[in-house]
């Protein structure tokens, strides 16, 4: 069986500084955020195993339609804004060694970059449009358009 391999690369700017997009991004299950400015999610739930400052820690999503997503933060790096994560086991859309990257550099006091890299494999019959389309929205529409929203909304 041949699988298909996945590769993903998004990046924004978003209106926060560094420091604050960095703690935004590592509270791993937004239990740190005041639940009332916090952005439209992909998922209905959200819950943290482990704890918030250690890693590793997985926060555990459940998604409408599509069931459990157990992503783990394996790696952070606070001194160069850098941490990596995966999905455990098969994810939506027959997902699989779901491996990720993201960075926050900073562009001025109130502006920040945020790179998100992916990769993945897939099932040799399975949707590479749907499932590269559910990880571009949830990079895009969860974490850079939720940045841009909390921080539009006083952080």
């Amino acid at each position: 069986m041949a699988f298909q391999r996945v590769r993903i690369f998004n990046q924004g700017v978003v209106p926060g500084s560094a420091d604050e997009v960095w703690a935004y991004l590592t509270d791993w299950a937004g239990q740190r955020r005041d639940p009332r400015r916090a952005p439209s999610r992909l998922a209905s739930s959200i819950t943290l195993e482990g704890q918030p400052d250690e890693t590793p820690r997985t926060r555990v999503l459940v998604i409408e339609g599509l069931g459990t997503l157990r992503e783990t933060l394996f790696h952070q790096s606070d001194e160069t804004r850098h941490f990596a994560y995966n999905i455990e086991g098969v994810g939506p859309y027959g997902i699989r060694n779901y491996l990720a990257t993201t960075d926050v550099d900073s562009i001025d006091a109130r502006r920040s970059q945020v790179t998100i890299t992916a990769r993945f494999d897939l099932p040799p019959d399975a949707d590479v449009t749907e499932a590269k389309g559910f990880i571009d929205m949830a990079h895009n529409r969860s974490v850079m358009n939720g940045l841009r929203s909390y921080f539009a909304n006083g952080g």
